[in-house]
C-alpha cells in the first residue's frame, strides 16, 4: 500500500510527535507499505529529503505558528496515494491533507496526540476550531488512533460523536530501555531523571517545579538531578538552578544519543514528568525511564494517568511543588519501596512492545484497498 502520512514535525527536529510519527512509518515499512512523510520546513529548506531512508517532502508553509503551519498545498499532494495517515494536532496541515483525501476519494487515519491549550482570542479561535473543523476531519476518518482511552474521553476528542477511538499505546524498544545488568550497579547516590525539550513551545513540561521541587529534597538528603534536553528556555533553568542553590547537583545534559539516554535511564532511581498543563497527554519519557527499572512520578493528566498505575509510579497534583518533591522523596528515602515499584514498573512494559503496536497500527489500516489510487 502507498501510504502519505502527514505531521507537523518530523526528524531530525527533535519532538514526541515527530519520533512517534518516524516510529510509525518504520513500523509500517517493515509490513510492506510504501510511506512518504510530508511536513512544513522548520529550520531547514523546502523540498525532497531521505531520512533513514525515507522519503520526507518538505513544503513551504504561508503562515507558521510554533508547529502550526499553513501548507494549503499538502491537499494536492494526498493525490495517488492509497491511505494518507494523520499526525494530530497540526493545524493549517491536517485539514488539507483531509479535504485532499475526501476529494481523491482516499481513506485516511488521524492518530491524536494531545490537545493544544491558547488563551485569549487565540483560544477563542481553537474553540472554534474544536466544535466544527475537527468534528468534520474526525467523523470522516476511517479509523482514529489515540494513545489512551483516558486521553480520548477526557480531550476534545471525548466531545466529537458518532466516533470510536481506537486505543494505540506509544511502543518502546525494549532492547535498548531495560534495566541495569549486574555488570552496571545505578550509583549510590539517587539519581532523579527528567527528559524533555526546553524551548518556549514545550514551557509546559514543568522544568522550574522540578529545580524547586529538587532543591527541598536535598535540603534532607543527598540526591543529583539529571535534565536531559536542550533549548532557548535553558540559561533561565540554569539561573533559576544557581539561584536556588543546587547547581552543583544538577546536570544539564543537553541533547543525547539514544545509547546515552537509555544509559541515564538505567542509572536513574525516579524519572518524573512534571508537566502543568493538559498538552502533556501520555509520556514516553514515562514509559522509557519504567522500562529502565525507575519508578514514574508524574503530573495527574487524562493520558498520562493510562501510564503511571498504581504500585509502580506515583501521580501528582499538577505544578503542586511540594507535592512533587513530597513523591521524590518518598520513592528515593526508602529503598525497598522503591525496588518495590520498579518491580511493579517492569511487569507492566509488554504493553510498549514493538509488536504490540504493530498490530494496532496493521488493525487500523485493515480493510483499505492497496492500489487503487495509484
Amino acid at each position: 500500500m502507498k501510504i502519505a502520512l502527514v505531521s507537523c514535525v518530523y526528524p531530525p527536529y527533535k519532538s514526541g510527535i515527530g519520533n512517534v510519527a518516524a516510529r510509525h512509518v518504520r513500523q509500517l515499512t517493515d509490513m510492506g507499505h510504501r510511506v512518504t512523510v510530508y511536513c512544513p520546513v522548520h529550520d531547514d529548506e523546502p523540498g525532497r529529503d531521505i531520512v533513514d531512508g525515507i522519503v520526507v517532502e518538505r513544503l513551504r508553509s504561508l503562515v507558521r505558528h510554533g508547529n502550526s503551519a499553513l501548507v494549503p498545498q499538502l491537499g494536492r499532494h494526498m493525490k495517488g496515494h492509497d491511505a494518507v495517515y494523520i499526525m494530530w494536532p497540526f493545524f493549517g496541515g491536517a485539514e488539507s491533507a483531509a479535504i485532499g483525501a475526501r476529494m481523491h476519494k482516499i481513506p485516511y487515519i488521524v492518530f491524536f496526540h494531545m490537545d493544544v491549550l491558547w488563551d485569549g482570542w487565540r483560544g477563542a479561535l481553537l474553540d472554534g476550531y474544536e466544535r466544527t473543523a475537527e468534528p468534520w476531519i474526525m467523523r470522516h476518518a476511517h479509523a482514529v488512533l489515540a494513545s489512551s482511552a483516558e486521553l480520548a474521553q477526557a480531550s476534545s476528542l471525548g466531545r466529537v460523536k458518532g466516533i470510536r477511538v481506537q486505543p494505540s499505546a506509544y511502543s518502546l524498544d525494549l532492547s535498548r530501555f531495560h534495566p541495569p545488568g549486574a555488570d552496571e550497579p545505578r550509583p549510590a547516590v539517587p539519581s532523579i531523571v527528567f527528559v524533555g525539550a526546553m524551548d518556549a513551545g514545550h514551557a509546559f513540561k514543568g522544568v522550574p517545579q522540578l529545580i524547586e521541587a529538587f532543591a527541598r529534597v536535598r535540603t534532607d538528603m543527598p540526591c543529583t538531578l539529571q535534565l536531559v534536553g536542550d533549548g532557548d528556555l535553558r540559561p533561565g533553568f540554569e539561573a533559576l538552578a544557581r539561584a536556588s542553590g543546587v547547581a552543583d547537583d544538577i546536570n544539564f545534559l543537553g541533547r543525547v544519543d539514544d545509547d546515552e539516554l537509555a544509559r541515564t535511564y538505567r542509572m536513574g532511581s525516579v524519572v518524573v514528568l512534571p508537566s502543568t498543563t493538559r498538552e502533556e497527554a501520555f509520556g514516553v519519557v514515562l514509559a522509557e525511564g519504567m522500562a529502565s527499572g525507575c519508578p514514574g512520578i508524574a503530573s495527574d493528566f487524562p493520558g498520562v494517568d493510562a501510564v503511571v498505575k498504581s504500585g509502580d509510579g506515583i501521580l501528582v497534583p499538577p505544578g503542586d511543588v511540594p507535592a512533587l518533591a513530597d513523591a521524590i522523596s518518598l520513592v528515593i528515602g526508602d529503598p525497598e519501596r522503591q525496588a518495590q515499584m520498579s518491580k511493579a514498573a517492569l511487569a507492566g512494559v509488554v504493553r510498549y512492545s514493538r509488536e504490540a503496536e504493530r498490530e494496532r497500527l496493521a488493525a487500523a489500516f485493515a480493510g483499505i484497498p492497496a492500489g487503487s489510487h495509484r
